[in-house]
């Protein structure tokens, strides 16, 4: 969607709003717009990158089931689970731009994207965390199962580093994710409150 020629279009119209509503609205839908360009970019990235990682595995499971254990199976698939999981999750929160909200600005729009600003934020705050430890629980098995004749300290570093790599990604994410929300979210999700408050009292 080309979002301009969009913008434009409802501008030109008689939409019933002041000038200065009507000026705040574009301006508001048009940081949103640009920060989901951006969010989509990132989402498509990432899950792109879960896709290869999962088609491998799958493969691998397809083509060596027969070298895996049961247990080691169940660990894998879990791992699989939680990350399709996240995927969904993730993409559910994506704010769609539809012609006619653009055309036929409304609190409704607003009203939306406020609910997927917030689904994003439980995201992170409460769904994140249970999907990584779905995955420590599924890499935990597969790693119990396969490092069987090591010696104690090999597992041990072992599985500190698997850890580590998990709660490092996490705490990196999590604080771009605040700092974000902060500086970027925060802002947008007050003046869409102001917006709503603006219109409905008219």
């Amino acid at each position: 969607m080309e979002f301009d020629k969009i913008k434009n279009s409802w501008k030109n119209q008689k939409t019933g709003m002041t000038g200065n509503y009507a000026d705040d609205y574009t301006g508001t839908i048009e940081k949103i717009y640009l920060m989901e360009r951006k969010t989509k970019l990132k989402y498509s990235i990432a899950t792109s990158a879960m896709g290869i990682e999962l088609v491998i595995i799958l493969l691998a499971l397809m083509f060596y089931k027969n070298i895996f254990s049961e247990l080691t199976i169940a660990g894998i698939l879990l791992v699989i689970i939680a990350v399709v999981l996240g995927g969904i999750s993730i993409w559910s929160t994506n704010i769609l731009f539809r012609k006619d909200d653009i055309i036929n600005p409304g609190t409704e729009f607003l009203k939306k994207i406020s609910d997927k600003l917030d689904r994003r934020r439980f995201l992170r705050i409460y769904l994140i965390p249970v999907y990584l430890v779905m995955i420590s629980f599924g890499v935990t098995i597969v790693l119990s199962e396969n490092l069987e004749s090591l010696s104690a300290e090999w597992k041990v570093f072992a599985y500190t580093i698997t850890y580590l790599y998990i709660i490092i990604i996490y705490i990196i994410t999590s604080r771009k994710e605040i700092r974000r929300e902060k500086n970027e979210i925060e802002p947008i999700k007050q003046k869409i409150s102001k917006l709503i408050y603006q219109a409905e009292s008219e």
